[in-house]
């Protein structure tokens, strides 16, 4: 890497951020640094976002079309050239971009000596949709989700997004590194317009020493952070908090000075805001709608007089309204509707306990924004004077505050990624309230001060004290990654990799090797199983999970090779401490490469095909719980059936049949149905237990569920049915059966199933 391709690396980040705003924003005093900033970085990112999609859906590359916006931004600024190019405007105009940099580069100097450079996070379904366009200089093909990712194509219609991140790829030498500093840059932009929604909304108060609190309050917040110290972490969420923060600032702003060209930039930004970031949206969207309430409540007959002096505006209102529908039936988001508003929200069991809000955000950071929309509310009650934008700004608050608690409102969202989004109004918040502390007295401007900085200290201690050179995050692509990515794409075939990615992120960024990429979920699959009545796409995305878990499941049977064959599967990640041990005595298996903690096995040979009768198709049916017993995570509630008995061998092996062995009196076996099968296997249905000894023991029994005995033959496997009465599912959603083992003999397990 050159000296001149890092550099540029970086400019490439910032680019979209600044041009063409810069062309015609014009910053008439230091007053206006924030605000007016602000509107520099929206208007440039909200003008390239939607242009260079535009550009992408008519087969233009992204860099001839950028090319064409910083030219017409050129020759535009031409005729307002004595206002945009005099000294005083440029110097504030560079003030802004200083300042973004400076705060960039707190946190992009760190990641480049922790990460070296190296991207993070969930952003490589961006990367691989970013490259799309580059390669076709068209908008991805989302249709491929299904094949590629066993994904629903609706889940990665972002093609603004996309397209602008095609766009800093394209025109980097580094594009991993300058994808990584473009996150950070919008999470900083986010930041910026903290600031400026704090002068707008505070506008009394001391023009730069507020923001700056607020500012300081956000980038050291102990979420918010994770964007900074995770480039790529919910990569899409910073983007979308960006546009969505900006349209609140902007609509906050016209209700004091009227700016029509807010309202041009709130519509364009609000376009890009649903094709960045759908949730985002769905929050601004919902966080709006009470705004709109609060305002025409303080303001209603000047609403009514607003609507027939300026009837364009809600024209334009109503026909971005339209277009926002037709825009949704068209990609088919509108079909999420039904199951985004439900009487059983299958997202319930996600609920976080409001008493557990303070540890999950930060205690101090957050009873300091809550005591200062406690401390707002107060003062506008009791002094009786009506702040618009306050009493506005604290509606909306409240009302991105309750989507935290959406499956208890009848709203299936994901209630703490909701939460997450009050960083932004609490830090603001929180700034008020220590400000109007500190100004109370001399002696509490100390206290608070000293609070702050421990706060601010504490949380960035936090964030950034567990990771190191030698200790990464667990989602960081590493250089040894990136060598096997190289060498897995030297393979022209279209075989899948199949990757064991269960709370270890890193695996997920084999799928830059252009082979299609299917993950292991465990026990998040409860929620895939839930959304499998939304649509027959989903159905089948979740009947394939369950085949890939079983894949996992009997890790080191050759019949998991009908499941290879079946899926087109050519690799298969083995995890050490989880599933490599299974997968190294794997006949069919040997392998191929290994980075890190993480060994890639390649198929060698098919293994032996199932009869319709046999037991292997018993095993492999999707209606089957079942785990092959011999590796390091028998005893984990997550998988389809575990060992839980505490008397446990390590994972043994004879040739290619791995197993444990136990003395247990009891020997529990659970097995999870909640998670897996609760949506297929049919109510009072008989089962069967199938479990698969090393050697013979006699004088075992089965306790079932309802307390009943049931002798067991003295052969290397049993095969037992069992009736509805007998199989009770508990509170848990678990199933337990109970080996009985009163000789306390040496049992040698190698496999345990319940099915249909």
């Amino acid at each position: 890497m050159s000296m001149l391709q890092a550099i540029w690396a970086v400019v490439a980040a910032f680019l979209p951020f600044f041009i063409p705003g810069i062309f015609f924003i014009r910053i008439h005093s230091s007053s206006e640094l924030f605000p007016q900033g602000a509107r520099i970085l929206l208007w440039s990112m909200a003008i390239n976002t939607i242009v260079l999609m535009l550009g992408l859906l008519l087969g233009v590359s992204v860099v001839y079309t950028f090319a064409g916006i910083a030219g017409i931004g050129c020759v535009a600024s031409l005729f307002f050239r004595k206002q945009i190019y005099s000294y005083m405007n440029m110097a504030r105009v560079l003030a802004v971009v200083l300042g973004v940099l400076v705060l960039s580069s707190s946190f992009i100097i760190p990641f480049l000596f922790i990460q070296d450079g190296l991207p993070t996070g969930d952003v490589q379904k961006t990367i691989i949709w970013a490259q799309d366009s580059i390669y076709t200089s068209h908008l991805p093909d989302y249709s491929k989700s299904f094949a590629l990712l066993n994904r629903d194509p609706v889940d990665f219609y972002t093609p603004g997004l996309h397209s602008i991140s095609a766009f800093v790829m394209q025109i980097s030498a580094l594009p991993l590194l300058t994808i990584s500093l473009f996150s950070i840059v919008s999470a900083i932009s986010v930041a910026w317009i903290a600031g400026a929604l704090t002068q707008e909304i505070f506008p009394k108060k001391k023009y730069m020493l507020l923001p700056l609190l607020s500012i300081l309050l956000l980038l050291t917040q102990f979420r918010f952070l994770r964007y900074l110290r995770e480039p790529g972490y919910h990569f899409q969420n910073s983007f979308g908090e960006f546009f969505l923060f900006g349209m609140i600032l902007l609509a906050l702003s016209f209700l004091v000075r009227r700016k029509w060209m807010d309202v041009v930039l709130f519509f364009i930004c609000a376009m890009a805001l649903f094709f960045t970031h759908q949730f985002s949206a769905f929050i601004g969207a919902f966080a709006f709608l009470f705004g709109a309430i609060a305002l025409a409540m303080i303001h209603s007959k000047d609403i009514k007089n607003g609507i027939r002096s300026h009837w364009h505006v809600s024209a334009g209102a109503i026909i971005g309204i339209i277009a926002a529908i037709f825009i949704a039936v068209t990609f088919g988001l509108i079909k999420k509707i039904p199951s985004i508003f439900t009487l059983h929200p299958h997202l319930a069991n996600l609920l976080p306990n409001i008493t557990d809000y303070p540890s999950t955000m930060g205690t101090i950071w957050f009873f300091a924004g809550l005591f200062g929309l406690v401390l707002l509310v107060a003062q506008t009650v009791i002094k009786r004077r009506m702040h618009p934008l306050q009493i506005i700004f604290c509606v909306m608050t409240l009302a991105i505050f309750a989507l935290s608690q959406g499956p208890n409102i009848g709203i299936d969202i994901p209630p703490i990624r909701a939460l997450f989004y009050i960083a932004v109004p609490f830090s603001i918040l929180g700034a008020y309230f220590f400000w109007s502390i500190a100004g109370s007295k001399k002696s509490l401007f100390v206290i608070t001060a000293l609070i702050v900085l421990i706060a601010t200290v504490s949380s960035t201690q936090k964030a950034f004290g567990s990771i190191s050179h030698s200790v990464r995050t667990n989602s960081t692509l590493t250089s040894d990654q990136q060598y096997v990515i190289s060498r897995l794409a030297e393979d022209k075939s279209d075989l899948g990799i199949l990757i064991d990615d269960y709370n270890k992120r890193s695996a997920s960024w084999f799928v830059l090797s252009s082979h299609p990429m299917f993950t292991r979920i465990s026990s998040d699959l409860q929620t895939q199983m839930n959304e499998a009545g939304q649509s027959t796409v989903r159905n089948n995305l979740y009947i394939n999970q369950l085949d890939y878990e079983k894949i996992f499941a009997l890790g080191s049977m050759p019949e998991i090779g009908n499941l290879f064959i079946k899926h087109s599967i050519g690799y298969v990640t083995g995890i050490a401490g989880s599933s490599q041990f299974a997968f190294s005595h794997n006949p069919i298996l040997q392998t191929a490469s290994i980075a890190d903690n993480a060994t890639i096995f390649k198929i060698k040979n098919s293994g032996a095909m199932c009869d319709s009768n046999s037991l292997c198709n018993f095993l492999l049916r999707p209606t089957t719980l079942a785990n092959d017993i011999g590796d390091d995570e028998d005893t984990f509630e997550h998988l389809e059936a575990s060992i839980r008995t505490p008397e446990l061998s390590d994972p043994k092996a004879i040739k290619h049949t791995t197993y444990r062995e136990t003395v247990s009196p009891y020997i529990p076996l659970e097995f999870n149905v909640d998670d897996y099968v609760q949506k297929i296997w049919p109510n009072d249905s008989s089962l069967q237990f199938v479990i698969r000894f090393t050697a013979p023991v006699s004088g075992l029994s089965l306790i079932t569920t309802s307390g009943e005995k049931i002798q067991l033959d003295n052969a290397a496997q049993d095969i037992v049915t069992l009736t509805h009465e007998q199989v009770q599912i508990d509170d848990r959603g678990f199933i337990t059966l109970t080996i009985d083992n009163p000789m306390h003999k040496t049992i040698g397990i190698d496999l345990i199933a319940l099915g249909l």
